[in-house]
């Protein structure tokens, strides 16, 4: 139980740091350790915040006075006055716990609440915040007003906290591209992971979310990145030159593509480099990742590639004709590592479908020089 603690100007001696107490509230009584938030003691005459630490549960409200009595000899310390009756273990020298028993001592619900959101990376729980208060949660919300926003699931945000939370977000995602600026994008987890500490993740998904619908961030395959961001228009002769020559080897490669480790070298590019060239084929829709789960070995082929892998098997099983994966195999000149990843993909366009062993091309399916669908 958090208090406001009170030393008898009329006491023997100062109250210590992890004294033990009997505390007298109503017409009970428990005996509890003394812990001081900040300092060693307080002296006769003085008042400080303190944490009560009971050894079974005790029943108290907010603004429930108290007298604390020693245990021997039997006299009375002073007393104490109940802010928080359901506290979390206090930490010595905790300055944000005492920024928020400042705060609920003067009783200002505006002022709890900015202490709670600057303990908590942004986000206030409406139900600690009543407590402090003492008052209804729905009160709290309403006295609170426009300031804050509710983010749903009983917490709340101030406005503030919301703006620092979306330009925190646009400034680190600014920062990955400066050190990154082949990559289309970022993972998610990373861009939060980069974040949370300071900042919430609940306010940080939130944050991101908005942003998505501002459209200042978009979400694609690779991840998100900022709204605008053009990784192609930054590159130099030199990384074109790379990136022309990794398209062209994975054209020629068919069904067949080199591994993504091998275009690197071919392409003359360092292995980072040389990595963000491939995956900005990828995002740019020029060539394809996939995975081939048995080998865990990701494959990346040439857009071109997978549209005439379609339309062979389209000319050598049209519908309603079915074949297997080894016969899909002998056509499309390719071997088991590469067919299989192959298929799955057809199958995830609507090309092909499969029913077990067997699949067969979509009756509907207007195959283009993708192999997707053309609706």
């Amino acid at each position: 139980i958090d208090v406001r603690l009170t030393v008898s100007p009329k006491a023997d001696r100062a109250l210590k740091h992890l004294d033990e107490v009997r505390v007298l509230h109503g017409s009970r009584s428990a005996t509890a350790t003394v812990r001081l938030i900040r300092g060693n003691r307080i002296e006769p005459g003085e008042s400080d915040f303190a944490q009560l630490r009971f050894a079974a549960p005790v029943t108290a409200f907010a603004g429930q006075r108290a007298v604390l009595r020693r245990l021997s000899p039997a006299e009375t310390i002073g007393g104490a006055v109940v802010i928080d009756p359901a506290a979390s273990p206090a930490c010595r020298n905790d300055h944000h716990r005492m920024t928020i028993l400042a705060a609920a001592w003067g009783g200002d619900p505006l002022e709890i609440a900015d202490a709670l959101g600057r303990r908590s990376g942004g986000v206030v729980h409406l139900a600690e915040l009543a407590r402090l208060g003492s008052r209804s949660a729905d009160h709290m919300r309403e006295v609170l007003g426009p300031a804050y926003l509710d983010l749903g699931a009983g917490e709340i945000a101030s406005r503030l906290a919301f703006a620092v939370a979306k330009q925190s977000c646009l400034d680190q995602l600014a920062s990955l591209h400066r050190d990154s600026p082949l990559r289309s994008g970022f993972s998610e987890a990373r861009v939060r992971q980069l974040l949370v500490g300071p900042i919430s993740l609940v306010l940080v998904n939130h944050a991101e979310r908005l942003l998505v619908e501002e459209g200042r961030v978009v979400r694609g395959r690779e991840g998100v990145a900022l709204a605008g961001h053009d990784p192609l228009a930054g590159l130099s002769h030199s990384q074109r030159s790379q990136l022309g020559a990794i398209e062209e080897s994975l054209r020629q490669g068919g069904l067949k593509p080199p591994d993504p480790e091998d275009l690197c070298a071919e392409a003359d590019a360092d292995p980072g480099t040389g990595h963000d060239l491939v995956e900005l084929l990828v995002a740019s829709g020029r060539a394809v990742s996939l995975m081939n789960h048995a080998l865990k070995q990701l494959l990346v082929f040439h857009v071109d590639a997978l549209g005439e892998a379609g339309r062979n098997l389209h000319a050598a099983f049209p519908f309603p004709a079915q074949f297997r994966t080894g016969e899909a195999r002998e056509v499309l000149k390719t071997t088991r590592k590469y067919v299989v990843p192959v298929l799955e993909y057809l199958d995830t366009q609507g090309v092909t479908m499969r029913n077990g062993d067997l699949r067969h091309v979509a009756q509907n399916a207007g195959l283009g020089s993708n192999g997707r669908d053309d609706v």
